[in-house]
């Protein structure tokens, strides 16, 4: 492990982890002690849904992708190991994760993260990524060796929990959405229907999870009547076409579960060729972005400081089930380089560590970039992708 990979480790835990919550906050505004929560919304504006359902923009709307992300790297970088001294950091993150599962009222639903204020409040619109994220982690948290019995019930009532949500929301009455918790139509959310192509297998992944783990052969039913038309669906995938590497990942996180938990042959060979078709692109992304960063002009692109989401000009999307949708999301703003450039080095490399393409030169990609990186003046939690990507990476070359 190279020291800047575990100065990664070390800024993430130390300035992005909210102990209180178990949760991974989206960045911090400053290097004082507050700088996370800070500028977070009070418990009287998330009530509110201000300024959009969803929590967008505001340094809380991607914890649960944060906590699950850091997950898969703890049994990675455990798997690898066999330290039994991040047994405690699994601990915490499926803390965040549970909590994030459990704190609505409305079984099944997983929300984006939780207010630091008074652990409760939330955004009533999560998103289908959220989801994905979290299904995966939990599916290799559970045989990982850092799970416990406890917390093996929690991911099998939790997983059933969601797959009952899904069968009960997603059906052609709902557009095939995942409903916000008001119950009605929100963004992000669509399951099935008019999808792209990377997102088909998302929906019978879940219902796999759920079989694999609790045994039921009601999802088993459940996986199998999508899994022929989400397998043809998704081969038609035109890389080119994507905006961002993100979700390209999260097809890969759906292809490396169900190649798990398949056992007709004939499907695994679809689904490890679909891997590899992936594998195979963003292998030369990861290097090419990586190359292009780690040029001396780009040096302090890294040194974003993210400001007040209140005093930002936000971009209004409509109203969408009656509910206004303003989003000041800075990640997006031109001069903020330190976020999703970085982010896509990470995701790349991990979209061919997945299918166990491990070749130097992509470990290299992710390594020299966290070189570049100043940790004492970063501020973005993109860093994260790019420590789980050493340690997928690692896990299939079995070394340190």
């Amino acid at each position: 492990m190279t020291d800047s990979i575990q100065k990664a480790w070390d800024y993430l835990w130390s300035n992005l982890f909210y102990e209180k919550t178990s949760l991974f906050y989206d960045y911090r505004v400053s290097q004082e002690k507050d700088g996370l929560i800070s500028t977070l919304p009070c418990p009287e504006m998330v009530r509110r849904q201000i300024p959009n359902p969803c929590g967008w923009g505001i340094g809380m709307e991607d914890s649960v992708i944060n906590n699950a992300m850091m997950l898969d790297t703890v049994v990675s970088r455990y798997l690898v190991t066999k330290d039994p001294a991040l047994k405690p950091y699994a601990d915490k993150l499926f803390a965040g994760l549970k909590l994030c599962a459990t704190v609505s009222e409305r079984s099944g639903f997983i929300v984006r993260s939780v207010s630091p204020f008074d652990g409760v409040s939330h955004y009533i619109n999560s998103s289908r990524d959220q989801y994905t994220h979290w299904i995966y982690s939990a599916y290799r948290f559970y045989d990982s060796g850092l799970s416990d019995r406890e917390q093996k019930e929690d991911v099998k009532n939790i997983l059933v929990s969601v797959a009952k949500r899904m069968e009960a929301d997603v059906t052609e009455e709902n557009d095939f959405q995942l409903l916000r918790e008001d119950g009605k139509i929100g963004i992000v959310q669509k399951m099935w229907g008019q999808l792209g192509a990377h997102e088909y297998l998302r929906l019978p992944m879940f219902y796999a999870a759920a079989f694999k783990i609790s045994g039921d052969d009601h999802w088993k039913k459940m996986y199998l009547s999508y899994r022929d038309e989400a397998t043809v669906l998704s081969e038609k995938i035109d890389y080119e076409k994507i905006g961002g590497v993100y979700p390209v990942l999260q097809m890969q996180y759906s292809l490396a579960l169900l190649f798990d938990a398949e056992d007709d042959e004939i499907y695994k060979s679809k689904y490890r060729n679909l891997m590899k078709r992936a594998s195979a692109h963003y292998h030369r992304q990861a290097v090419l972005y990586s190359k292009e960063l780690c040029k001396p002009e780009h040096k302090d692109d890294f040194c974003y400081q993210y400001r007040d989401w209140r005093y930002m000009p936000a971009k209004f999307d409509g109203y969408i089930g009656q509910m206004p949708y303003y989003n000041p999301n800075q990640c997006s703003l031109e001069e903020n380089q330190s976020f999703y450039p970085v982010r896509n080095v990470g995701d790349a490399a991990a979209i061919g560590a997945l299918c166990g393409d491990a070749p130097d030169d992509v470990i290299s990609s992710v390594t020299n970039l966290c070189d570049r990186i100043d940790f004492d003046n970063h501020y973005s939690s993109a860093p994260l992708n790019l420590i789980n990507a050493f340690w997928l990476l690692k896990e299939i070359k079995k070394e340190i």
